[in-house]
């Protein structure tokens, strides 16, 4: 599957991620004795060309050893493969008056998209309190405020995140603000930083990493945006 350079959220690009056939076709022909098969990740979805999809409580064959096609049982498709340990820890708990929103904004279950007044609030705290706000966009751009405080953060190759230089802004942000989306479960897994949503993540395992992280100390909340986000600002910037 090749690149895009779209914004359709429901292309299969975006959900089972770029496969170079040829490259496959490649690999299928030399007919290797051991070879670990090429895995895609998608939500709680795995893909791979040997298995297609698969979910909980499946068979995913990874791998084939001595021309033998190995396969695992995924009971728990968040912490069995990939999420072993966090990719970065935040444990700098000095306060850098920096920030980080990832706003999500796609054709792809709407009802999932940051809702504006999350972005609004978080975006006249910031210019009002001298609060610098890095800004990362989905596949449907918004237009940003024009203040010093609020940078367009957004870098993708391929039209797919650049995650490394993702984890690199937010390991100096205090907070990391989202919605019910696949770059906040991301963050959940993959860092240790305060975490404000304005919806919650589906997947179930987030509870246990969310009270391990609110027992050293970090927030992880659900909030109203327009209510709540100041007041919740002022006292930890106080």
């Amino acid at each position: 599957m090749s690149s895009y350079e779209g914004n359709d959220g429901w292309s299969k690009q975006y959900y089972i991620g770029i496969k170079n056939f040829k490259y496959e076709e490649f690999l299928e022909n030399i007919n290797f004795e051991h070879i670990f098969y090429t895995l895609f990740v998608d939500g709680s979805f795995y893909n791979n060309i040997k298995t297609n999809q698969i979910k909980y409580d499946d068979n995913i064959i990874l791998y084939k050893i001595m021309n033998s096609d190995c396969s695992l049982n995924i009971t728990n498709v968040n912490n069995t493969v990939t999420h072993l340990q966090p990719i970065i820890i935040n444990s700098n708990k000095s306060k850098n008056k920096c920030i980080a929103i990832w706003i999500r904004n796609t054709n792809k279950w709407t009802f999932r998209n940051t809702k504006i007044e999350t972005y609004q609030s978080v975006f006249n705290y910031c210019i009002n309190n001298n609060i610098t706000c890095y800004v990362f966009m989905d596949l449907l751009p918004i237009e940003l405020p024009n203040s010093e405080y609020i940078i367009n953060s957004t870098d993708r190759f391929k039209n797919r995140p650049n995650w490394d230089n993702f984890l690199n802004i937010l390991s100096k942000c205090d907070f990391y603000i989202g919605s019910n989306s696949g770059s906040s479960e991301f963050v959940l897994f993959n860092a240790k930083i305060n975490i404000l949503l304005d919806s919650l993540c589906e997947v179930a395992i987030n509870n246990e990493i969310q009270n391990k992280n609110k027992e050293e100390g970090y927030y992880f909340d659900v909030i109203n945006f327009t209510d709540q986000f100041a007041t919740l600002m002022n006292n930890y910037y106080k």
